[in-house]
C-alpha cells in the first residue's frame, strides 16, 4: 500500500470519526417540576373612626351651654379593618370659631379665636398618655389648646393599629375659668373635624 494509500485511509477514517461525534446522540435522565399560580397582591390599610369608614359625625362631640370651668372628655375609637399593620396614627385638626357679633362690646383684648379657651389637658392613645410627645412635637404651651391644635396633623409617635385589631384615642380638657370675667366668649362655638390616619 502506498503512501497515498495509507494517508488517503487515515483522512477518510478521522473525518467518520468526526461525522460520529457530531451527528452521535446521548442519552440523559431529565425531570421537572413546575410551580403555579404565583401571585404577587396588595394588602389593604382602611381606618374607621366609630365604626365608619371615610368622613361621618357618628360619635362626635356635642356639648352644649357650657360656661368658664366646663370639662369634656371624648373618646373616638378606631379600628384597622385592613390586612395591613399600620406603623403610626396622627390626627389633623380643623375647626371654625364663631362669636357672636354682638359680643364685641364685652372685647377688651380677648383671643378672638375661641380656640384658646379650650386647654386640652391630656391626650391618651390606647390608654398611653401622649400628650408631652404632642406639645414637643409642636413646641406648643402646657397645657395645649385647641387653637394651637388648628390646622396642624399630630402623631401620636411610635403608636401603630395591627391588621384587625381597634383602639381608643381621647382627649380631656376644659373651658378654662380665667378667674376674670370672660363675657366676650358667652355663645361661642367651634365647630370642626379630627381626621384620623393609619399609616404603614
Amino acid at each position: 500500500m502506498g503512501l497515498k494509500t495509507k494517508l488517503a485511509m487515515a483522512l477518510a477514517t478521522s473525518a467518520a470519526g468526526a461525522a460520529m461525534i457530531a451527528g452521535g446522540t446521548f442519552a440523559y435522565f431529565s425531570s421537572t417540576a413546575t410551580n403555579t399560580a404565583n401571585t404577587f397582591a396588595a394588602g389593604t390599610l382602611r381606618l374607621t373612626a366609630n365604626g365608619v369608614a371615610g368622613s361621618s359625625s357618628t360619635g362626635a362631640m356635642d356639648i352644649t351651654n357650657a360656661e368658664p370651668g366646663t370639662s369634656f372628655d371624648q373618646t373616638w375609637t378606631l379600628e384597622n379593618t385592613g390586612t395591613i399593620d399600620a406603623n403610626s396614627l396622627s390626627a389633623a385638626v380643623s375647626y371654625t370659631s364663631t362669636i357672636p357679633s354682638g359680643n364685641t362690646v364685652d372685647f377688651s383684648g380677648e383671643d378672638p379665636d375661641f380656640g384658646s379657651q379650650l386647654y386640652i389637658n391630656k391626650i391618651l392613645v390606647g390608654g398611653t398618655d401622649v400628650t408631652s410627645y404632642v406639645e414637643n412635637e409642636l413646641h406648643a404651651s402646657t397645657p395645649l389648646t385647641l387653637e394651637e391644635l388648628q390646622g396642624k396633623t399630630i402623631s401620636f409617635g411610635p403608636i401603630g393599629l395591627k391588621a384587625g385589631a381597634s383602639t381608643t384615642v381621647e382627649i380631656q380638657g376644659d373651658f378654662h375659668d380665667t378667674g376674670a370675667p370672660q363675657n366676650y366668649y358667652q355663645g361661642a362655638s367651634v365647630v370642626g373635624q379630627v381626621a384620623f390616619t393609619a399609616q404603614q
